[in-house]
């Protein structure tokens, strides 16, 4: 048999009534999230893969230029070297122009119908 309503306990507003109350929202939000996050974990999962097999964007470049600004000399440090790290501070010579590497690029690859090769029927001649 329900409880029959009270409108004492409606307006109730002491710190035993306030904590239930806020008690009993958070748990009714945390149990709509985790439903929510399952749904949308079985939607990410089984619906729409994140990763496409289908390409969406197209790279198309003649060659590739890589500018390196390497230091050519230390100039001037105070600390060491260890296994190739300096540790310390370390002042290098900067070249004036970059060092620049090309890659060449392959030309897109075109799609090309097969042509039918000829036939060529050979004979054996026994002798």
């Amino acid at each position: 048999m329900p409880e029959p309503f009270m409108m004492a306990k409606a307006v109730d507003m002491s710190g035993a009534a306030l904590g239930k109350a806020t008690s009993v929202v958070l748990k009714g939000l945390l149990v709509i999230g985790l439903i929510g996050l399952f749904v949308w974990m079985c939607y990410i999962t089984f619906v729409k893969p994140h990763t496409s097999p289908i390409h969406t964007t197209e790279e198309n470049a003649e060659a590739i230029y890589n500018y390196n600004y390497y230091p050519s000399k230390k100039v001037f440090g105070v600390g060491g070297t260890l296994w190739g790290m300096d540790i310390g501070v370390v002042k290098y010579s900067y070249p004036q122009n970059p060092t620049v590497s090309t890659s060449a690029t392959q030309p897109p690859i075109e799609n090309v119908k097969p042509q039918p090769k000829k036939k060529h029927w050979y004979f054996l001649w026994l002798a």
